[in-house]
């Protein structure tokens, strides 16, 4: 049989999502000149989780996502900055991850 189309998900199978993401916050408070905490990751993670929760109840829009999310981040962090920037630069960071699970590479 010739297939036309293959769809593969690479996050999670062959890419470590978690690792891009957590560099992808650090890059950005790093750019931001905000100083950056470890725990911050799981702040993140949390809110990212509810906000994504937020949108499968149809209370908020997809394209509302990403700048809520930072300033969902920011208002508890105590952080002033420009939520729409940050998000801006997050993703693009988060692009440009390249890390690969254990095993991916063999």
């Amino acid at each position: 049989m010739k297939y036309t189309w293959l769809f593969f998900d690479a996050d999670g199978t062959l890419f470590d999502f978690d690792s891009a993401q957590e560099s992808a916050i650090e890059t950005t408070f790093s750019t931001l000149d905000i100083l950056f905490d470890e725990a911050f990751h799981k702040i993140y993670h949390e809110i990212n989780m509810e906000i994504w929760n937020r949108f499968e109840k149809k209370e908020i829009e997809q394209k509302d996502i990403p700048v809520q999310r930072f300033e969902i981040f920011f208002e508890a962090l105590n952080v002033l900055s420009d939520a729409k920037k940050a998000s801006g630069l997050y993703l693009e960071y988060l692009s440009r991850g390249h890390q690969l699970l254990k095993g991916a590479g063999q």
